[in-house]
């Protein structure tokens, strides 16, 4: 089995993340009840945290 990547990783995990942060904002958008912003804010967080993490890997050759 291939190994893969600290880089790939934390590519997939950002690709997840933002996923969820259109669904987030979907959901905000279209609920008909006042719902928090957070759906939408915390996994745009934490997909920008794994995108820099993804960088930096790419970055020191992992």
């Amino acid at each position: 089995m291939k190994k893969l990547k600290k880089s790939t990783i934390y590519g997939i995990l950002t690709l997840i993340f933002v996923l969820l942060t259109i669904a987030g904002a979907v959901y905000i958008f279209t609920s008909k009840t006042p719902v928090s912003q957070m759906w939408g804010f915390v996994p745009c967080v934490i997909a920008l945290v794994f995108s820099s993490l993804m960088v930096r890997a790419r970055n020191d050759g992992e």
